[in-house]
C-alpha cells in the first residue's frame, strides 16, 4: 500500500489515493484536526521534509524541490477537495472510561454448578466461610468423575481452573484438569465442597466469583466471558508465537481494563463523539504495530464486541469468543502488547502510558515521565565501539540490575552517545527521526525504557558534547496532556540536561565550561 505518512506530536497523518483506507481508519479520523494539521504543514519543517520524501508514493511525479513549502501544502488540499486522494489523522486523545469501576476480581475458588448443586474446589484454607459445614472431599471427587468434557459444569471448570494456580494460568484442561484435581483433593492438597441445600446453593451461584448464565449476564459481562474464552482460538489462528502476548492481554490485573476498552470500542461504533478517543488510539497502534493487517484486526475485534454484547446463549458466547480468537490473531503480538503497554498499569507502579506508544515499553519508576517514543528499531547501525569512560552512570533514573536486559541495552547506548562523531539530537519521536534524516544521531535503541534514555543521554553528559534540540520547548512538547504521566520524555532529558550544568544557546544545549 502506497502512501504518505508524516508523524507529528498531535498523532500520524496518513495521506493516499482515495479507496486506500480501510472504514475503520476513516471512521478512526478527527477530521476537524487532520484539516487543522494540514493546514499547519507549511511551518513544520520535519513535515515537509517527510513530504517531498514520499510525495511520488502518492501523486504522480515527484514534486520538484523550487516548490515551497505552502504550494505542496496547497497540492495535497487541492487534491483532497477534488477526492482524488483521502487523508486521516491518527491521535491518542485520553480514553474517556474509567476501568477501575469495572473490575470484578473473583475469588481464588472454583464455584461451578446449578441452583440446585454447587461444587467449590479451593487451595487449602481458601473456601468462603458459608460453605465449609458442606466439607466433602469424597463428594467432590465422586462429582468429578462423574463430569464429561461438553458437561456445562465441565466447562466452567476449565474457565475457572486459574483461580488455583499462582500466576492465574491453568496448566490443564478437561479430563486431565478434573483427575489432578480428585487427586489433590485426595492428597489433602485442596479443600473441596458439594452443597446441595438448594437455599444454600442459589446463594453460591450469586456470588461473585459464580458465573451467571448468558441469559442474565449484563453487557460488559458478556464482553469479558468471551475474551476470556478466546484464547485458544486466538492460538489457532495466530499460532504458538501469539499465546505469550494474549496471557498477558487476559491476565487478572489486566482482564478488566481490557472489558473496558472492548467496551469503548463498542461505544465508538454507536456513539461517535464520546466513545472515539478509544477507538482512534486502537487504530492508532494498530497502524504502528502492525499496518494494514492489524487495522483489519481491530475491524474483526469491533465485530467480535458487539457479536459478544449480543449473545444470549451458551452457542453464541462461545461463537463470539471464537471471532474475538481470530480478531487477536489478525492483531498479531505486537499490537496485543502495545494495547497491554498502552493501557494497564504495571504492577508496584504506573502503566506504560505514552502519547504516541507504539510498543511495549518498560514503565519508569522513579519518576512519572511517560514512554511515548523511540520504540521504532533501527536495524541498520551497529553499535558503537565501548568507550573507557569516566563513570557510567544513570543519575536521573533507578539502579538497574547488573547483567539485566536493561543494564545491557543502557551500557550500550551510553557508549554510542559517548563516541558520537555526530552531533546529539533530542526532542519527540517526529523530530529526533528528521534530525537523523540530516546527520544527526539519536537514541533508536529497541530495547528502550526510560533508564536506557538516562544512560544515553548520560553518556553525552560525560562525554560533555552539545545537544541539539530537534523540537522546540513549547509546554505542547514538555507536557503529554495525560494526567498520570504529565511529562514527556523530551522534558525529562532537558531537565537532566539542566541539572548537569548545561544551558541553552539557540537551537542547542551547551555543556559548563
Amino acid at each position: 500500500m502506497k502512501l504518505i505518512e508524516i508523524r507529528r506530536s498531535s498523532g500520524i497523518l496518513l495521506i493516499a489515493r482515495r479507496g486506500t483506507f480501510p472504514a475503520v481508519m476513516l471512521k478512526a479520523s478527527d477530521d476537524q484536526r487532520r484539516d487543522s494539521t494540514i493546514r499547519t504543514l507549511a511551518q513544520d519543517k520535519p513535515a515537509i521534509m517527510q513530504l517531498r520524501a514520499q510525495w511520488q508514493n502518492v501523486f504522480p511525479a515527484r514534486a520538484p524541490e523550487s516548490f515551497t513549502p505552502i504550494e505542496l501544502v496547497r497540492t495535497v488540499q487541492r487534491e483532497l477537495g477534488a477526492r482524488s486522494v483521502e487523508a486521516v489523522l491518527l491521535r491518542t486523545p485520553k480514553m474517556p472510561l474509567s476501568p477501575a469501576d469495572l473490575a470484578n476480581i473473583t475469588s481464588g475458588a472454583v464455584n461451578v454448578g446449578t441452583n440446585q448443586r454447587r461444587l467449590l474446589i479451593a487451595r487449602k484454607g481458601g473456601l468462603p466461610a458459608e460453605v465449609l459445614p458442606y466439607f466433602s472431599p469424597a463428594e467432590a471427587v465422586a462429582v468429578l468423575n462423574q463430569l464429561r468434557d461438553n458437561d456445562e459444569t465441565a466447562r466452567q471448570i476449565d474457565r475457572q481452573a486459574g483461580r488455583l494456580y499462582p500466576d492465574g494460568k491453568a496448566k490443564l484442561q478437561g479430563a486431565n484438569l478434573r483427575r489432578f484435581l480428585s487427586q489433590q483433593i485426595s492428597l489433602g492438597a485442596m479443600d473441596a465442597a458439594v452443597v446441595t441445600q438448594a437455599a444454600t446453593a442459589a446463594t453460591l451461584a450469586a456470588r461473585p466469583d459464580a458465573e451467571t448464565p448468558v441469559g442474565k449476564m449484563g453487557s460488559l459481562d458478556r464482553i469479558g466471558e468471551a475474551l476470556k474464552r478466546s484464547t485458544p482460538y486466538a492460538v489457532k489462528a495466530g499460532g504458538d508465537a501469539i499465546k505469550s502476548a494474549v496471557d498477558a492481554f487476559l491476565q487478572p490485573e489486566s482482564i478488566a481494563i481490557m472489558i473496558a476498552i472492548a467496551a469503548g470500542v463498542a461505544l465508538a461504533n454507536t456513539n461517535p463523539l464520546t466513545g472515539a478517543a478509544v477507538n482512534t488510539t486502537l487504530v492508532l497502534l494498530a497502524w504502528a504495530n502492525g499496518g494494514l493487517k492489524a487495522v483489519q484486526g481491530i475491524a474483526a475485534f469491533v465485530l467480535a464486541t458487539v457479536q459478544a454484547q449480543g449473545a444470549r446463549t451458551e452457542a453464541e458466547l462461545e461463537a463470539a469468543a471464537k471471532a474475538y480468537g481470530e480478531a487477536l490473531g489478525a492483531m498479531g503480538p505486537d499490537l496485543i502488547m502495545a494495547i497491554v503497554g498502552r493501557f494497564v498499569p504495571r504492577k508496584g507502579g504506573g502503566g506504560s502510558r505514552g502519547t504516541t506508544s507504539v510498543t511495549n515499553t518498560n514503565a519508569p519508576r522513579s519518576s512519572p515521565t511517560p514512554t511515548p517514543r523511540r520504540q521504532q528499531p533501527s536495524s541498520s547501525k551497529a553499535p558503537s565501539p565501548q568507550p573507557t569512560p569516566p563513570k557510567q552512570s544513570t543519575k536521573s533514573g533507578q539502579s538497574i540490575a547488573l547483567g539485566s536486559k536493561e543494564a545491557v541495552a543502557s551500557k550500550r547506548v551510553y557508549a554510542e552517545s559517548f563516541n558520537s562523531k555526530e552531533p546529539l539530537v533530542i526532542g519527540r519521536l517526529e523530530d529526533t527521526k528528521a534530525g537523523s534524516e540530516l546527520g544527526m544521531r539519536r537514541l533508536n535503541d529497541p530495547d528502550w525504557t526510560i533508564n536506557v534514555n538516562d544512560a544515553w543521554v548520560q553518556g553525552g553528559i560525560d562525554a560533555k558534547k552539545p545537544f541539539y534540540l530537534g523540537s522546540n520547548p513549547t509546554i505542547n512538547n514538555l507536557r503529554s496532556g495525560n494526567p498520570l504521566y504529565p511529562k514527556t520524555v523530551f522534558m525529562r532529558e532537558l531537565q537532566q540536561l539542566k541539572a548537569a550544568g548545561y544551558t541553552r544557546q539557540g537551537d542547542y544545549m551547551i555543556p559548563p565550561q
